[in-house]
């Protein structure tokens, strides 16, 4: 099946823009690799699995540990800073502090909750 030319740019435009790079810069190594499954299959030969790409070489960190420390280090940042000097201030405000009150209901409100009438 052919597909018009205008669909093609659209896709390869597309393709780079959410990638970011040209098109000729990516490749389909999933499709590589099972071109070459098939390619041995057919020559009679039993494919290896293609080796797995490296893992990246960043530290593992032990999130319940890290956790740990810094409740520690919390913990000695405060006791550390004399927690005995704080003081209590009071807060005044000049307003007077304002009552809650329920809602007051609307006619629409009071029509929709009231019984049917016979």
């Amino acid at each position: 099946m052919e597909l018009p030319e205008e669909e093609v740019q659209a896709a390869v435009a597309l393709t780079e823009a959410l990638s970011g790079r040209p098109v000729e810069d990516l490749h389909d190594e999933y499709r590589e690799a099972l071109e070459a499954v098939i390619a041995a299959k057919a020559e009679g030969v039993r494919a290896q699995p293609p080796e797995p790409a490296e893992a990246p070489s960043g530290q593992v960190v032990d999130l319940m540990a890290a956790l740990e420390q810094s409740v520690q280090d919390a913990k000695a940042a405060r006791s550390g800073h004399g927690q005995e000097d704080a003081t209590v201030h009071e807060i005044k405000t000049d307003a007077p502090a304002k009552k809650k009150t329920a809602p007051k209901k609307t006619a629409a409100r009071a029509h929709k909750t009231s019984p049917p009438s016979a």
